[in-house]
C-alpha cells in the first residue's frame, strides 16, 4: 500500500485506522464479560469481604442478644436416688441392731423473670424402709416400718428494689442489644464505605480502559504521521531531522499505551476483589455509570442531612445513649439487697405409693408455709462509687466523641460540596481546552499542509491535543469521587449510585 503524501490523506487514512481500531476494541469488549456499575455494586453487596464481615459481626451480636435473654429461660431438673445403711448400737446394756432402706425422685421447674422475681414448682416422692431388732433380758424383740412420703410445694422470691436496680440478667440483656444496634449502624456504615469504594474501583477502571483506548488511537496517529513524514522526507520535502521527533514521538505513544494496558488491567483486578471475586478475569466496562449529583448546594440542607442520616453520628449516638442508661442503672448500686421471700407446699405420708400421691389433694395432706425477708447491707461503698465514677466517666467520654464527631462532620461536607464544585468546574475547563486544543492541531495540520514541513509544532498540539483528552477524564472522576463523597457522608450512597 502507498503510503499517503499529503496530510489530507493522511487524515482519511487515520479516520480509516480509527474506525477499524474501533471494531477491534468493540469486538474484544464483546468477548469480555461486560460490567455495569450496577453489576459490580449488586457484586459487591454479595461478595465484598468489608460487608460480609460487618454482617457477621451482626449475626453474633443478635446471637448475643438471644444468649441474654435465655438467662430468664425456665429450667427443668430432676433425680433420682437409693440408700441403705446398718448399725449396731446398745440400748440400757442390750445389743441392738437396725438396717434402713431409702429411695427417692423429685422434679423441679425454676426461673427468673426481668422483674426480680425467681421462682420454682417442686414435687418429690420418697419410700423409707426400717428393721430394728433388739435384745432384752433374752427376749428379742423385731419391729419393721415401711412408709411412702410425697410433697408439692412454691417457692417465689422477689427484689424489692428491682424498680430502681436490674437485676444482673436484665442489664445483660439491655447491654447486648445495645450493641446489637450498634453493630447494625456500623454495618450500615461499612455498607455505605464499601459500595462508595466499589463504586470508585469501577470509576477508576472504566477511566483506565478509555485512557488505554486513547494511548492505542494515539499509537495509530503517531504511525500514520511517521509514514507520511517518510514520504517527505524521500521527496525532499522535509529534513531527516522531521522524521526523527516523529518516530521518537511514536515510540513514546507505545510506550504509554503499555503503561496504560497494563494500569487498566490492574484496575479491573482491583474491582474484581472489591467485588469479592478472584482477579485475572476478562471484563470490560458497560454503561456511562455517572451518578446523581446533589440537586441543591445548599450546605445547610446538606448538614442537616448528613446529622440526621449519618451512620457514624447515629452509631456514636447509640453509644451515648447506652452510656447513659448504664449510669442510671449503677445510680442505686449502693442501696442494700432486700428480697421477700415465701414458699407453700402440701404433704403426705401413707404405706403406699398411690395413697401418698392421692393424699395430697385429700384432707389428709398436710399444707405447710413459710415468708422470710432478706437483707444485706454493703459496708463501705467503694464498690459503688466507683461504678457511680466509672459511669460519669463514660457518659463524658460519649459525648466527646460525638461532638468532635459532628463537628468533624461539618467540615467534611463543607469540604465535599466544594470540592463537587471544584470537580465540576474544572470538567468544565477541560472540555473546553479539548474543544481548543483540537482546534489548535487542526490548524498546525493546515499549515504543514500548505507546505510548512515542520513536524515540532504539530506534535505540541497533538500532544497538547491528547493531555486535553486525559484531563477531561481526569476531571470526570473527580467530580464522580466528590458526588459520590457528599452522599456517604449522608448515608445515601445506594440512591445516588442508582442506575
Amino acid at each position: 500500500m502507498t503510503a499517503p503524501s499529503t496530510l489530507s490523506q493522511w487524515a482519511r487514512r487515520y479516520e480509516g485506522d480509527m474506525q477499524l481500531l474501533t471494531l477491534l476494541l468493540l469486538s474484544s469488549a464483546y468477548a469480555a464479560e461486560g460490567i455495569s456499575l450496577a453489576d459490580a455494586l449488586a457484586g459487591a453487596i454479595q461478595g465484598n469481604a468489608d460487608l460480609r464481615a460487618a454482617q457477621a459481626s451482626v449475626d453474633a451480636a443478635s446471637a448475643d442478644v438471644l444468649t441474654a435473654e435465655g438467662a430468664f429461660d425456665p429450667s427443668l431438673g430432676a433425680s433420682a436416688g437409693t440408700a441403705r445403711s446398718e448399725s449396731r448400737s446398745f440400748l440400757a446394756g442390750y445389743p441392738t441392731s437396725s438396717s434402713t432402706s431409702a429411695w427417692s425422685a423429685d422434679a423441679d421447674l425454676s426461673g427468673e423473670l426481668p422483674t426480680g422475681t425467681s421462682w420454682s414448682l417442686s414435687t418429690e416422692i420418697a419410700r423409707q424402709s426400717s428393721d430394728t431388732e433388739t435384745s432384752l433380758g433374752g427376749v428379742s424383740s423385731e419391729q419393721e416400718t415401711d412408709y411412702w412420703a410425697s410433697s408439692v410445694g412454691v417457692t417465689v422470691r422477689q427484689d424489692l428494689l428491682a424498680v430502681l436496680r436490674p437485676t444482673d440478667a436484665r442489664e445483660a440483656v439491655r447491654r447486648a442489644s445495645e450493641r446489637a444496634d450498634q453493630d447494625e449502624m456500623a454495618a450500615l456504615e461499612a455498607r455505605q464505605t464499601a459500595l462508595a469504594g466499589v463504586a470508585d474501583a469501577w470509576w477508576s477502571w472504566k477511566t483506565a480502559t478509555e485512557r488505554a483506548a486513547l494511548a492505542e488511537r494515539s499509537v495509530e496517529s503517531a504511525l500514520a504521521l511517521e509514514r507520511v513524514t517518510e514520504v517527505w522526507v524521500e521527496e525532499g520535502q522535509a529534513e531527516a531531522l522531521e522524521l526523527a521527533r516523529v518516530r521518537t514521538e511514536r515510540l513514546a505513544t507505545e510506550q504509554e499505551a503499555a503503561e496504560t494496558k497494563a494500569a487498566a488491567v490492574t484496575a479491573g483486578d482491583a474491582l474484581l476483589i472489591a467485588m469479592g471475586r478472584d482477579p485475572g478475569a476478562d471484563i470490560a466496562p458497560q454503561g456511562e455509570g455517572a451518578p446523581h449529583a446533589p440537586a441543591s448546594r445548599d450546605v445547610r440542607e446538606h448538614l442537616a442531612t448528613a446529622s440526621s442520616q449519618s451512620p457514624a453520628i447515629s452509631r456514636l449516638d447509640l453509644q451515648l445513649a447506652a452510656a447513659r442508661a448504664a449510669t442510671r442503672d449503677v445510680r442505686y448500686d449502693g442501696l442494700p439487697s432486700l428480697a421477700l421471700t415465701g414458699s407453700a407446699g402440701v404433704t403426705s405420708l401413707d404405706t403406699s405409693a398411690s395413697g401418698a400421691l392421692r393424699d395430697l389433694a385429700g384432707d389428709d395432706a398436710m399444707p405447710t408455709w413459710a415468708a422470710g425477708l432478706e437483707m444485706s447491707v454493703p459496708l463501705g461503698g467503694r464498690a459503688a462509687r466507683g461504678s457511680r465514677q466509672k459511669g460519669g466517666a463514660d457518659v463524658r467520654s460519649a459525648e466527646i466523641a460525638l461532638d468532635a464527631a459532628e463537628r468533624a462532620l461539618e467540615a467534611d461536607v463543607r469540604a465535599a460540596l466544594r470540592d463537587v464544585e471544584t470537580a465540576e468546574r474544572t470538567l468544565t475547563l477541560a472540555t473546553e481546552r479539548l474543544e481548543v486544543s483540537r482546534q489548535a492541531e487542526a490548524g498546525e495540520r493546515a499549515r504543514t499542509e500548505e507546505g510548512l514541513r515542520r513536524t515540532d509544532q504539530l506534535l505540541d498540539a497533538v500532544n497538547a491535543r491528547e493531555q486535553a483528552e486525559q484531563d477531561v477524564l481526569d476531571a470526570r472522576l473527580d467530580a464522580w469521587r466528590a458526588t459520590v463523597q457528599v452522599a456517604r457522608l449522608e448515608g445515601g450512597v445506594d440512591a445516588v449510585l442508582a442506575q
